[in-house]
C-alpha cells in the first residue's frame, strides 16, 4: 500500500513537471521569438509581437510569422493554446479583429465588439448575454470636436452617469448599428432615422424604495454589483451581429490594475486574440487580473467551472427622452443640459 501512494505521488509530480514545461516559456522559447521579431524596425509593435508570439505559440500571424521551433513540435496532449486565432483578412480588419501585425486601413469604418450594458464585466453580477458589433468611429468628414469626443471616448472617462453615451443605436431599415447616438450623428445620420435600444433596470432584488429619473439612479447602480442596465433592441429590420471578443476589452474592468501602463493599454485596444476565453488579447488580460501569464493552457485555463449565476428578480424599463435632456437642474448653466429619464416599474 505504501508503495502505492508513492508511486502515484511520483507519476503525479512527473506530471506536473511536464506539463510545465508547456505552460511557462523557457530560454529556448525567448530566443526563438527573439530571432522572430528582430526585423522589425518599429519598437512599439515589436513589444507587442514579443508577447504575442511567446505566449500564443500555436496562433500564426500575418505574412506567415509563425513559431516552428520549440513549442508546436512536442506539445503535451494536456496542454493546448491559450489563445484563439486573429485575422488578416478584409472583413476582420474592418471588425477590428485583426493581427497585430496586420496592414489596417485607417480610413475605414471599423467596428467594435460591445456588451449592451452599463457597467462592465468585473464590475457586476448582472451582464448581457450577448455583446455585438457598433460602429464607435466617426466619418472622417466629419469635425464636431464634442459629438466625436462622446462617440469615440470610454464613456467611463468622460461621464460615467450620463446614459445616453451608452445606449446603442440602430438605423431604421438598415442593419446599422452605432455605440450612442453621438456615433450615429457623427456618420451623417439624422435623429429620425435613429432606433434607440430599450434600456433595463436589471437586478438580483428590488434596489430602492423610490426611483426617480435622476442621475442619482446611475450613481447607486454604480456602487452596486447586484444591479445593471440592459439594453436591448427593438423593431429592428434585421438582427444585430454577434460577435465574441471575451468579457474582458478594455483595461480595469476589473479595477484590480495596480500601476498604469499607457502601452498596456493602447496595446490592449490594439488588436483581437482573445487569451484564455475570456480576454480581448494577452494585453487585457495584464490590465485586468493579477495572474501569470500561460503560454499553453489547459481545459480550466480556458473555461471557468460552471457557477450559479443570480437569478434578477427586479426589472425595470428606463425611457429615456430627449426633452428631459434640457437644462432645467439649478447646476446647470447656460450652455449645459441636465440629464434625466423616466422609470416604468415591471415585476
Amino acid at each position: 500500500m505504501i508503495f502505492k501512494f508513492f508511486l502515484l505521488a511520483v507519476l503525479q509530480t512527473v506530471n506536473v513537471e511536464c506539463t510545465s514545461i508547456y505552460r511557462y516559456p523557457t530560454d529556448v522559447d525567448f530566443k526563438e521569438v527573439n530571432n522572430l521579431i528582430e526585423p522589425f524596425q518599429d519598437g512599439y509593435q515589436k513589444r507587442i509581437l514579443e508577447k504575442q508570439l511567446l505566449y500564443c505559440p500555436m496562433v500564426p500571424l500575418c505574412n506567415n510569422l509563425t513559431r516552428q521551433d520549440s513549442y508546436p513540435n512536442g506539445t503535451s496532449p494536456d496542454v493546448g493554446s491559450c489563445c484563439f486565432p486573429c485575422s488578416c483578412q478584409k472583413n476582420g480588419i474592418l471588425n477590428n479583429e485583426q493581427c497585430p501585425n496586420a496592414d489596417v486601413m485607417l480610413s475605414a469604418h471599423r467596428k467594435t465588439c460591445i456588451y449592451p450594458q452599463y457597467l462592465t464585466q468585473g464590475r457586476t453580477k448582472i451582464i448581457s448575454k450577448h455583446s455585438y458589433y457598433m460602429i464607435s468611429t466617426c466619418a472622417p468628414n466629419f469635425y464636431t470636436v464634442s459629438i466625436i469626443q462622446k462617440c469615440t471616448a470610454d464613456q467611463r472617462k468622460l461621464d460615467s452617469f450620463d446614459i445616453s453615451l451608452y445606449i446603442p443605436v440602430s438605423i431604421n431599415s438598415s442593419n446599422l448599428l452605432f455605440k450612442n447616438k453621438y456615433c450615429a450623428i457623427c456618420n451623417n445620420h439624422t435623429t429620425n432615422e435613429m432606433i434607440p435600444w430599450s434600456a433595463n433596470l436589471t437586478c438580483i432584488f428590488k434596489p430602492f424604495d423610490t426611483i426617480s429619473f435622476s442621475r442619482s439612479i446611475m450613481k447607486e447602480i454604480a456602487q452596486s454589483d447586484d444591479c445593471n442596465i440592459l439594453f436591448q433592441s427593438w423593431n429592428m429590420t434585421s438582427e444585430p451581429e454577434t460577435c465574441d471578443w471575451g468579457r474582458y476589452t478594455v483595461c480595469n474592468q476589473t479595477g484590480s490594475w495596480k500601476v498604469y501602463d499607457k502601452f498596456i493599454e493602447d496595446a490592449c485596444n490594439s488588436y483581437t486574440s482573445v487569451y484564455r476565453a475570456k480576454y480581448r488579447n494577452i494585453f487585457c488580460f495584464l490590465c485586468n487580473s493579477n495572474e501569470t501569464l500561460y503560454m499553453g493552457c489547459d481545459y480550466w485555463d480556458l473555461y471557468d467551472r460552471i457557477k450559479e449565476i443570480p437569478t434578477a428578480t427586479f426589472a425595470s424599463l428606463i425611457s429615456f427622452r430627449e426633452e428631459d435632456q434640457r437644462n432645467t437642474y439649478q447646476d446647470c448653466s447656460d450652455n449645459e443640459i441636465f440629464d434625466s429619464y423616466e422609470v416604468r416599474q415591471h415585476y
